[in-house]
């Protein structure tokens, strides 16, 4: 399923601020840089304006975005990549605009003493999660009636199975996360929409109230 890319780019503190200073004096035709956004961007995270950017798409095909780069204890990355043109990116128009940004502008102005690291845009549910809580997971999903997929005692019976090892192994499979696998791995078809909404719904609910109860044992 496809994810949201992060970028990291790691190098000593003197050196990725001399980098965005560089970035903000560069005429490029493409990003340019926006010194009132990012003096506003400073003041409301309580850093130096020298530790943030804003740069702002000038093209139409990259929804005319705004990005934002933090420099914070060695690392530099992009916090988020806005669009007043398409406030919902979404995550292919969100990576591509990343991807330009990084490959058009950002790989230009460095050298070989940058460490780059770009994460992976599609990524196996199975390579985030655990073992167990994949294969929990994975047997609801594939012997569930997707019409009811909690009603019949046996299917209710693996979810809650699933639930409760996500919860016990420290999952990190968000609701989103969870509907975009069902929708994009396991091609469940817009006719069940709202039943992958309910089942994010429940999903969320187990898990707090699984949590709620562990710090209520403590």
């Amino acid at each position: 399923m496809k994810k949201f890319i992060t970028l990291e780019i790691a190098n000593s503190e003197v050196k990725l601020i001399n980098l965005l200073a560089v970035l903000k004096e560069n005429h490029n035709p493409i990003f340019s840089y926006q010194k009132k956004l990012t003096e506003d961007y400073a003041k409301n995270i309580f850093v130096n304006i020298e530790n943030v950017a804003c740069f702002k798409a000038k093209r139409k095909s990259l929804f005319e975005s705004n990005i934002w780069l933090l420099v914070n204890n060695g690392v530099l990355t992009i916090t988020n990549i806005t669009s007043a043109e398409k406030p919902q990116l979404g995550i292919v128009d969100y990576n591509f605009v990343l991807n330009s940004f990084l490959n058009d502008f950002i790989i230009p102005n460095i050298d070989e003493t940058f460490s780059v690291n770009v994460s992976v845009e599609e990524q196996l549910l199975q390579n985030i999660l655990d073992t167990e809580t994949f294969e929990k997971l994975d047997l609801w999903e594939r012997l569930c009636n997707k019409d009811m997929p909690i009603a019949h005692p046996l299917d209710y019976k693996r979810w809650i199975d699933f639930v409760i090892t996500a919860h016990n192994n420290n999952c990190e499979l968000s609701s989103q996360d969870l509907c975009q696998w069902l929708i994009e791995d396991r091609h469940w078809s817009h006719l069940y929409n709202d039943k992958i909404t309910e089942l994010s719904y429940l999903y969320e609910y187990g898990i707090d109230i699984l949590n709620a109860v562990n710090n209520e044992n403590r």
